[in-house]
């Protein structure tokens, strides 16, 4: 709660000190093509790019379940590639 106050503080102080807040910019100066308009929306795609990055943490995964019932065990198969050859031999 009071980070969303902090939060909301700094977002008006910014908002009157840029002249304007990000939704103003976003639909009236990159609208009319001005630079500084143009130059401020990229700015506010990489604040919330790096914003993203420091405070957002993927959840870690579950570990997943094995299957009911008794192990298995691989045995190989006749075609397995695992047979050995007399030295100087081909399997072919």
């Amino acid at each position: 709660m009071v980070a969303g106050i902090w939060g909301g503080v700094l977002m008006g102080i910014g908002a009157a000190w840029a002249g304007g807040c990000t939704v103003g910019n976003g639909m009236v100066e990159t609208s009319l093509f001005t630079f500084p308009g143009w130059i401020a929306l990229l700015f506010f795609a990489f604040g919330v790019f790096a914003g993203a990055k420091l405070w957002l943490k993927p959840a870690p995964r579950p570990p997943t379940p094995s299957p009911p019932g008794p192990p298995t065990t691989a045995t190989p198969s006749p075609t397995s590639s695992a047979r050995t050859t007399p030295a100087g031999t081909s399997r072919w």
